[in-house]
């Protein structure tokens, strides 16, 4: 029997590493390539299928995304986002007392303010 590529956004299951038998469509929260599946790695969004870490990034800069996200989440009343920028904010910090609302936290706006 001639052995079959994994497809696209797909991994591999059952069997031994070298004896898989069947393929299952990537979960949310994972990223699946060469038949492998890992972790959505933090700052991008992994929804079901995704074939490469870097596919879907976060989003706005109010929005931010930890590892193994399959959506981004919404920076909390009172915090800024943090980590990378451009979209792949990877997590939240809270404001300064008294920030906001003045310049809602911080020079490039990342703040959510009540």
């Amino acid at each position: 029997m001639t052995p079959l590529v994994v497809g696209g956004g797909n991994y591999s299951v059952g069997g031994t590493v070298t004896t898989r038998h069947a393929q299952l469509l990537c979960p949310p929260s994972s990223v699946c390539s060469g038949g492998t599946i890992t972790s959505c790695p933090a700052g991008y969004v992994c929804p079901p299928g995704t074939t490469a870490a870097s596919q879907q990034p976060c989003g706005a800069v109010h929005l931010y995304c930890p590892a193994g996200s399959s959506a981004p989440v919404e920076v909390s009343t009172g915090y800024y986002t943090t980590g990378n920028s451009g979209g792949t904010q990877t997590g939240q910090e809270q404001c300064e007392a008294g920030a906001c609302p003045r310049n809602c936290c911080r020079a490039d706006r990342r703040c959510v303010c009540a």
